[in-house]
């Protein structure tokens, strides 16, 4: 609908034509909701017919987020000591997927290579700086790459001789500040290192502790079986839209604009996993399941850590404990169905699919494999009264 007015004066002549929008009555509404599916099991999702298609949206699993933080590591072109020591834990994540008969020459050279030039790079007196050619040692590279070896050795690899770094490290204890010792005290915990743990932990005790303190205390208390408790663990924990769990706020940290969000909440995983919590657990895997919430919507990004440090952090914690019974990652199966017959079976993800309900029986949604998978489910319809909200 549109009007016209015009005027004219003489030989003088102007006019205007305008629209009239004319807007239907109502207004555009979506209803439907999301799932978490952690279990092998079936979900029945109510559908309203009469409303029109179902838009069934299911992401991936754990396997293929993680395989995007090995891959990236395994390609990963820059190679100081930290970098290397992140690389070859994920080299030796690939092999503890592969299946137990299989020899890859590629991987194995490349496992060896990375331990034979962390060999090469230590200090004089048996730790490892950022570079061969630092002038320091660091507290911080030489504890990553002691557990990148301990995990190599685990495997069956040779490993070099590194009581002469266990030694340097312990005998920094004494002159560290609170921080760095409670860094090095976690460390040698979960390693079983028998030292006095209640008597170093007694500074401790009477500190208000952040969060970022709380963490690690609360841990070596579990580790060297001390009385502990995670109620005041639950106080800082942060929730996603979709209920997953995790700890920390972004700031700079590291060597680049970063946030202690995954070294955090790995941390409160490990404690929440070893006290047999596993509805929390769920929700931390949940987590770093999911899209990463700190990077920007629409961004390209092909892996979800911020550097090769969290990336090895995240395979190393996660990936055990999603393989299966076998030690094999299965990978996961979404079955749609309706009035008892498949609709549709999905292997790859993310995958988007359309649904048309064509009876009043809910929607079947059954996963099978290891590790979540993310369901949102929605209809879009005209709502000719809306309520006033």
């Amino acid at each position: 609908m549109e009007y016209t007015y015009g005027l004219q004066a003489g030989d003088y002549r102007d006019g205007e034509q305008r629209p009239i929008p004319v807007f239907r009555k109502g207004s555009e509404r979506t209803v439907g909701g999301y799932l978490v599916l952690n279990q092998d099991s079936t979900y029945q999702v109510k559908v309203d017919p009469t409303l029109g298609p179902v838009d069934i949206r299911v992401g991936a699993n754990g396997l293929p987020q993680l395989m995007k933080e090995i891959n990236w590591l395994r390609n990963y072109r820059y190679g100081c000591n930290e970098q290397t020591a992140s690389r070859l834990i994920a080299l030796l994540a690939i092999k503890s997927i592969q299946p137990p008969d299989s020899f890859d020459v590629k991987l194995e050279k490349a496992i060896n290579g990375m331990i034979h030039r962390l060999d090469k790079t230590r200090q004089p007196n048996g730790s490892w700086g950022w570079w061969k050619s630092s002038e320091k040692p660091s507290q911080w590279v030489t504890q990553h790459v002691l557990l990148a070896f301990e995990k190599a050795a685990k495997m069956g690899y040779n490993i070099p001789d590194v009581n002469q770094a266990e030694r340097y490290l312990l005998s920094l204890l004494p002159e560290l500040g609170q921080r760095r010792r409670l860094d090095a005290l976690l460390f040698f915990a979960e390693r079983g290192q028998v030292l006095d743990y209640p008597n170093y932990l007694l500074e401790y005790d009477t500190l208000q502790r952040s969060l970022q303190w709380e963490i690690p205390y609360r841990r070596i208390q579990q580790l060297e079986n001390l009385p502990y408790q995670l109620d005041s663990l639950s106080k800082y924990a942060q929730h996603t839209l979709t209920g997953a769990r995790y700890w920390g706020t972004q700031q700079h940290w590291f060597y680049r604009p970063s946030r202690q969000v995954v070294g955090l909440t790995l941390k409160a995983y490990q404690l929440y996993r070893d006290a047999g919590m596993t509805d929390t657990l769920s929700s931390i895997q949940q987590y770093f399941m999911e899209d990463d919430p700190f990077y920007p919507q629409g961004a390209s990004k092909d892996h979800w850590a911020m550097n090769t440090y969290e990336a090895s952090q995240m395979t190393s914690t996660l990936l055990p404990d999603l393989l299966g019974e076998n030690q094999i990652l299965d990978s996961i199966n979404v079955t749609i169905s309706q009035a008892n017959q498949v609709q549709k079976t999905l292997k790859h993800f993310p995958s988007q699919q359309s649904l048309l309900p064509f009876s009043n029986q809910p929607i079947g949604i059954k996963k099978s494999g290891d590790g979540p998978a993310f369901v949102s489910y929605h209809q879009n319809y005209w709502d000719t009264d809306p309520p006033i909200e």
